[in-house]
């Protein structure tokens, strides 16, 4: 069954508006006189507002505290953001310790602000619009950054980040988002492929724009059990394609301790196999 994802896509496109008093409920925040204040959204990335106070522009996006605005606007931006649902109903605490890797402060407090933006929305992804609600309000993850080789980890609620990872690619704030979904997953007995792929999924295709999946496929050699950004494309044909509902379906079924196999054959009376050769074809 086909999406209209296509139309979707294009709606979503980049967006630029400027908001006036007028444009709120009587009971809402109102600008004073001769401030502006201008808001972008493109696609699923962070909405952005860009604020101007005595001709002094300001620009924060959506995961960046309010406070790095003048005071004459924050407020306003809060009720903008939390109307178009920038600012979900419930997100969580995040404690971060950069005891063993001081080095990282900064980088560490952006990716905090950035984790308490995209959880709630990983929650959704996952299990759906509903449990955004139910998420606890003492729900906290620790992120703590240590002198280690690799990129990251996720075990429970601690995410554990590679200091020495971040000095050489400071730009690489999707782990955060990556590891975020494997606290989300919580599989008693996870897959590889089913769980790398949903991880990579949610980094490239929910928080990330598509163009970063920098994995490439090669009709010839790869396989969707690969993982990681491969098996992410695979997911995303899947979404487009066949079923808009497939991660949540997915998701649910290894929460179930079910298998990628034993899952497609219940769900949709074929083989991973065989949809991975008709995807293929299409490349």
């Amino acid at each position: 069954m086909k999406t209209t994802r296509g139309k979707l896509l294009a709606l979503l496109a980049t967006t630029a508006f400027c908001v006036v008093p007028s444009t709120f409920a009587q009971d809402a925040p109102t600008l004073p006189e001769g401030v502006s204040v201008k808001f972008e959204k493109t696609e699923n990335q962070p909405a952005v507002a860009i604020a101007t106070v005595d001709g002094v522009e300001t620009r924060i996006e959506a995961f960046e505290p309010l406070d790095k605005l003048p005071e004459q606007v924050r407020e306003y931006v809060r009720a903008e953001w939390t109307k178009t649902g920038e600012f979900p109903a419930k997100t969580i605490k995040v404690e971060v310790d950069v005891t063993d890797a001081p080095e990282a402060a900064e980088w560490a407090e952006s990716a905090k602000n950035r984790l308490i933006y995209w959880f709630p929305k990983i929650v959704e992804a996952l299990d759906g619009k509903d449990a955004v609600a139910k998420i606890p309000d003492d729900y906290t993850i620790r992120l703590v950054f240590k002198n280690m080789d690799g990129v990251a980890y996720a075990a429970g609620r601690e995410i554990t980040v590679s200091s020495n990872w971040i000095k050489k690619s400071p730009k690489d704030f999707g782990l955060v988002v990556h590891e975020a979904t494997h606290v989300v997953q919580a599989y008693r007995r996870g897959e590889f492929w089913t769980t790398e792929g949903i991880a990579d999924y949610v980094r490239y295709y929910v928080s990330e724009p598509r163009s970063r999946n920098h994995w490439r496929i090669d009709p010839e050699r790869s396989s969707y059990k690969q993982g990681y950004g491969i098996t992410a494309t695979f997911f995303d044909w899947m979404i487009r394609e066949k079923d808009p509902e497939f991660l949540i379906k997915l998701h649910r079924a290894l929460r179930a301790r079910k298998n990628g196999e034993k899952f497609f054959a219940e769900e949709y009376q074929t083989t991973p196999d065989a949809l991975w050769k008709e995807f293929v074809e299409t490349l």
